[in-house]
């Protein structure tokens, strides 16, 4: 389409056509802009955060300060810095294209960094914290799971049967996974437990119940070889885990419910009601299989969570000495800290006129929260679900 001016009078510093044009022009309200590559988005977030400063309608004169950019990557934070400033300066508003460099355009780790800053003693961290690059990161991380590796084998019944079971590579690999993981998404490793021995009781107390249930049902359908049949089946699945729940050794409990026969099920669709009844038993005795799985790896597991809140604690204990935080750090004591003081919360929110978060695609639940806390009715999404590819980095596609 012809190109527009980006706002209601000025000379057309950024030239825009009619989709970019309406994004801009949405103003500072909750907007979603969905963009694909090539799209123009860059072009949109600089004529909005433009139009904002110059207090172009329907945007409210903002100093750049209170305007909330985020980025996916520094490089891209810069790219947009540099066109802001330019198109400003073109604009004549060089006092505001000074500024630009004070404005808050970064990565959502850089912008938690500053907000930890300023709210230190709020966040119970160190004010002159610096932040871990990969390399200390990683290092640290090693020191961390060669303690915790040692402290597993010391102190876990089934420590050192787990890494003969599945190889010191693979637990290792996968400790570092899910503590990963686990920080992600705001969750303390230390408070993951095992499924207890109760509730794995009663699950199979229910898929008993099930299964006797389904007996009656097919006995009370037509009569015929394959209802007979279905009956038959679902009695001798449920004494046989009846018979397994009695055993008193848990392995040997375990390799029992592991075994349960899933045969003997025709699901005849000739008789009304019998299809459904097979597939209800099938899952019952799935379940009772999944508890005796559950049985078995019972001691391996709680020595792998052991494992990986060891790891946590250790790695958090070895960045305190140092005074450092990693990039998780970062986003999980933001999140902490506006989830615990919402007058913080509140005093942030103030603070910005406007947010706008680019790559949305990539974003994942705690980065969503942060988002969340700090908007307020002004936040505008650029993303293009075809473009994520950061999934290794826990951005999850569902919160886009």
């Amino acid at each position: 389409g012809r190109g527009h001016s980006a706002g209601n009078g000025g000379s057309a510093v950024i030239e825009l056509d009619a989709h970019q044009q309406q994004a801009v022009d949405a103003g500072p309200t909750d907007v979603f802009i969905s963009a694909g590559a090539g799209s123009g988005k860059t072009r949109v977030l600089t004529a909005r955060f433009v139009n904002a400063v110059l207090g172009r309608a329907p945007y409210a004169e903002s100093d750049p300060t209170a305007l909330l950019t985020i980025t996916y990557t520094e490089k891209a934070a810069a790219e947009l810095t540099h066109r802001i400033r330019g198109a400003l300066a073109e604009e004549g508003r060089h006092d505001a294209a000074r500024r630009i460099g004070d404005a808050w355009i970064s990565t959502i780790h850089t912008m938690c960094s500053r907000i930890l800053r300023q709210y230190a003693f709020d966040a119970g961290v160190d004010p002159g914290f610096s932040v871990a690059d990969e390399v200390t990161a990683s290092l640290l991380e090693t020191r961390a799971l060669e303690q915790a590796v040692r402290e597993v084998l010391e102190t876990e019944p089934d420590g050192s049967g787990l890494f003969d079971a599945y190889a010191t590579r693979t637990v290792v690999d996968a400790a570092l996974a899910i503590r990963a993981s686990l920080r992600a998404l705001g969750t303390d490793p230390g408070a993951v437990r095992t499924v207890s021995r109760t509730e794995v009781d009663a699950e199979i107390a229910g898929a008993i119940e099930t299964l006797e249930e389904i007996v009656q049902a097919a006995e009370a359908l037509p009569s015929a070889k394959c209802t007979t049949d279905c009956a038959t089946a679902a009695r001798t699945a449920a004494e046989h885990i009846a018979s397994a729940q009695r055993t008193i050794d848990p392995q040997e409990r375990a390799q029992l419910l592991l075994v349960t026969a899933r045969t003997g099920f025709r699901a005849e669709k000739r008789v009304a009601g019998l299809p459904e009844l097979v597939d209800q038993a099938r899952e019952a005795i799935d379940r009772a299989r999944r508890c005796g799985a559950q049985l078995a790896v019972e001691g391996y597991e709680r020595a792998f969570l052991a494992l990986v809140a060891s790891l946590d604690r250790e790695y958090a204990r070895l960045k305190r000495e140092r005074g450092v935080l990693d990039f998780e750090d970062l986003q999980t004591f933001t999140a902490h800290l506006l989830e615990t003081r919402p007058d913080v919360a509140a005093e942030a929110r103030r603070r910005f006129s406007m947010i706008m978060v680019d790559e949305f695609q990539d974003t994942n639940a705690l980065q969503l929260g942060i988002i969340t806390h700090l908007a307020d009715g002004n936040l505008c999404t650029v993303g293009d679900e075809n473009q994520s590819i950061y999934s290794f980095r826990h951005a999850d596609l569902d919160v886009f």
